[in-house]
């Protein structure tokens, strides 16, 4: 079977790394407020629009700002590594594995539908934004819960059949 569009397992390990490291920073950064402050990871970088937030000003394309960057970094990182993660090969990777990741991606896609819905309907204000925040890794984090999960579950039946 070929998996072309599968990274190699030697990823695998280096993706859970950055993405565990990244979700616990990031959930840090949640809780504290200060993990980071403002003032630290401050450098130059080019935005391809910038638009202050709740500014009178209109906004600018490629201008060269100076910013702290803690959040994109933790952003990227949960990103790269989600990725690496659920789409690395396993050891041993066959038509029935292929069968339960696309399972669980499609689940994933069910699932972060909904949640979308229902957090479009029934919550306001700020946490909505912080909610569309969340909504980047939702997806992705669904998706490896539930194929990991899938996967333990089938190999452990596969044991008690031996």
């Amino acid at each position: 079977m070929k998996t072309r569009y599968l990274f190699p397992h030697r990823y695998k390990n280096f993706g859970w790394i950055l993405f565990g490291v990244s979700i616990v920073l990031g959930i840090m950064m949640h809780i504290t407020n200060d993990l980071f402050d403002g003032d630290s990871l401050i450098v130059p970088f080019l935005a391809i629009y910038n638009d202050p937030f709740l500014g009178s000003d209109g906004g600018q394309f490629f201008q060269i700002i100076k910013t702290g960057i803690f959040d994109e970094l933790l952003i990227t990182g949960i990103i790269f590594g989600g990725v690496l993660v659920g789409f690395s090969k396993l050891k041993i990777e066959d038509e029935f594995t292929s069968k339960l990741r696309s399972e669980s991606l499609i689940w994933a896609f069910y699932v972060t539908s909904i949640l979308n819905v229902l957090i479009s309907l029934f919550i306001y204000g700020g946490i909505y934004l912080t909610f569309l925040v969340y909504n980047l890794f939702f997806q992705l984090i669904f998706f490896i819960i539930r194929f990991h999960y899938v996967l333990y579950k089938s190999n452990k039946e596969m044991s008690y059949e031996e």
